[in-house]
């Protein structure tokens, strides 16, 4: 009889524990469920940010080494732009389908796929063409090298064109930059590959960076 009366009093005590784990387990499921529904805990409540497609042209150079050193600009625009986690890049080329079908049609004309891209008109007609409201294009706009000092200069200029607007709003970037001294055994284009990628990256910062913008005419 006093081994019953023990057993039914230890049944007794399991019975409330897994009553008092069931209640737990209800209230933070209620909770759990209320933050998702208010929008979920500070540290991972905000809804992603919808990426901007941008169409990013191939740079306009001067000729000479200026044009070996095209790819590496491009390559940084399109990893700072994909850093900002604001814009998704695409690369601008003749073979993007809706450009091909622009061309067979005569809607477009090779000279409108090709550089310069340096014409306002000829970016907002390739905007359209693509579906891609934002245009980033880039410009070495000198590029003087001193074979005797083994010493380069630099000057370009970025722009970020938005098109989805009634009005094209632009930010623009421009800088100058001289290679590092004391380079006499350095080849010139590894002097325009290392000034071309930090001048772009100092360029990119000052467009990615917020500021009002500046409507054209």
């Amino acid at each position: 009889m006093l081994k019953m009366n023990k057993t039914r009093r230890m049944l007794g005590k399991a019975a409330a524990a897994v009553c008092l784990s069931v209640l737990a387990l209800s209230a933070f499921s209620y909770t759990a469920n209320a933050q998702q529904k208010s929008g979920g805990s500070k540290s991972g409540g905000s809804a992603p940010v919808e990426l901007k497609r941008i169409l990013v042209f191939p740079t306009d150079t001067r000729g000479g080494v200026s044009d070996q050193v095209a790819d590496d600009i491009a390559a940084v625009i399109k990893s700072r732009l994909i850093a900002s986690h604001l814009y998704e890049p695409l690369s601008f080329l003749s073979s993007i389908p809706t450009v091909k079908v622009g061309l067979t049609e005569q809607t477009l004309v090779q000279t409108d796929v090709r550089k310069p891209f340096d014409s306002d008109t000829k970016l907002k007609k390739l905007s359209s063409v693509t579906g891609y409201q934002y245009v980033i294009v880039s410009t070495v706009d000198d590029y003087q090298y001193d074979s005797n000092a083994n010493e380069l200069n630099i000057v370009m200029s970025v722009r970020l064109i938005d098109y989805s607007g009634a009005k094209a709003v632009v930010r623009t970037a421009a800088q100058s930059a001289t290679s590092p001294k004391n380079t006499a055994n350095v080849p010139e284009l590894k002097l325009a590959t290392d000034l071309v990628r930090s001048l772009t990256d100092k360029l990119m910062t000052s467009i990615l960076t917020p500021k009002p913008p500046t409507p054209t005419k």
